[in-house]
């Protein structure tokens, strides 16, 4: 799975930053394997291939890729060498360690104390039950935390691409001025500002949002086998869904703030607040459709078609830099109000798009409740399937016991 995610992501950074969609002329590019590829596919000449020219360079990069792919498969094919003998301990008895043999230990008779002892053990026991349950949701968030915190890989995603990605996009897009449709106060007008300031601010939800798909995606998926058995040992399953949806609200917070700060660094925001609401309510959307669409077609299924959504909705259906502003199609997806938010935080220095910010919220909370009955009816599913087995298990050892 991690294979799969790194593969896809060095594609993103090659697409999207290449020639086909950036600038052919910038260094940073010059080192993906499309660059020239794509050059040869799209017509221009990149006038900085030397000798070898864009084809000998595209067929460089496909021979030397084929043949480390093949020296690699080689290596992981090769027959493990076979283990050395080593001596058994069975085999060396006189070195075994021998333990002291204890004391045998009669039951002694009950004591004058005994009863005032179990009724104070009975109140701990009520009042340590008590505090489990009261802090299950935080018992649950902590764990999710550090499960989370070993996968070093997500931690690559949540922290490095959105810096990496945002800024390499700004780097390599050209300092153009390009046509906005805005709204300040009452009045609509049309701004020419430079694309790559407004690179800047949309690349943000972009990256956001596959992100947080990716997070909650990887939550769910992670920790069903979990999940049902926590519900069996007593945890009520909105305890368990309140601590999985603290960690994913947690990482997603985390790589919108990382996205956010990247992004200002360049090019700062008209109104802080709301480019970077607006941002994390796009990113949180995202999370849920991730907790949804993981049960259905799994982990690796999941990743593609969060990457497709994100980049369909986000990239395209709300994209401010055609000419003739977002699609129309756009409207009927759930990124299109906070991305209005967005982009009113981002280059105005008044909030004006109260509807839009309530749509945003309409369809979060829409995402929630979805993932509320899935998450439910998945563990309800659970309970019955597992619980009538214990049972039997349980009854039968019984009547071998004589009860």
């Amino acid at each position: 799975m991690n294979g799969a995610l790194l593969i896809t992501l060095a594609w993103v950074f090659d697409v999207f930053l290449g020639p086909g969609m950036g600038s052919a002329s910038s260094m940073l590019t010059r080192l993906f394997p499309l660059h020239f590829p794509t050059l040869v596919l799209t017509g221009p000449a990149s006038g900085h291939a030397g000798p070898l020219g864009d084809l000998g360079w595209s067929i460089v990069w496909a021979a030397g890729l084929s043949a480390l792919a093949v020296v690699r498969m080689i290596a992981t094919t090769q027959p493990a060498p076979s283990p050395k003998p080593l001596r058994s301990a069975l085999e060396r008895p006189s070195q075994l360690p021998v333990a002291p043999l204890s004391r045998a230990t009669g039951s002694r008779p009950p004591s004058k104390g005994d009863g005032a002892r179990s009724s104070a053990g009975h109140h701990r026991k009520a009042a340590l039950s008590r505090g489990r349950v009261l802090g299950r949701p935080a018992a649950m968030l902590r764990a999710g935390m550090r499960e989370y915190r070993r996968n070093r890989v997500l931690w690559v995603l949540l922290v490095a691409v959105p810096a990496l990605f945002i800024g390499m996009a700004i780097a390599v897009t050209v300092n153009i001025p390009g046509p906005i449709s805005l709204v300040e106060g009452s009045r609509h007008f049309t701004a020419y500002i430079s694309e790559r300031r407004i690179h800047a601010a949309t690349m943000v939800p972009v990256t956001s949002a596959f992100l947080a798909g990716i997070t909650g995606l990887f939550v769910v998926t992670g920790s069903a086998g979990g999940d049902r058995r926590l519900v069996l040992a007593g945890f009520r399953p909105r305890d368990v869904l309140a601590g999985r949806l603290g960690v994913i609200g947690a990482a997603t917070v985390l790589t919108t703030a990382v996205a956010v700060a990247v992004s200002g660094v360049w090019y700062p925001p008209r109104q802080w607040v709301v480019f970077a609401g607006a941002n994390v309510l796009i990113a949180l959307t995202y999370a849920l459709i991730g907790v949804l669409v993981g049960p259905l077609v799994g982990r690796l299924g999941g990743l593609y078609l969060i990457l497709l959504l994100a980049f369909i909705d986000v990239g395209l259906g709300q994209s401010v830099m055609f000419p003739s502003g977002p699609p129309s199609w756009g409207a009927f997806l759930p990124a299109r109000g906070a991305a209005r938010v967005m982009l009113d935080g981002a280059f105005t220095d008044q909030f004006d798009q109260v509807g839009y910010l309530l749509l945003g919220l309409a369809w979060l909370a829409a995402f929630i409740a979805g993932t509320t009955a899935v998450f439910r009816r998945r563990i309800g599913a659970a309970r019955l399937t597992i619980r009538p087995a214990l049972d039997d298990s349980v009854s039968r050892q019984g009547a071998r016991n004589g009860i």
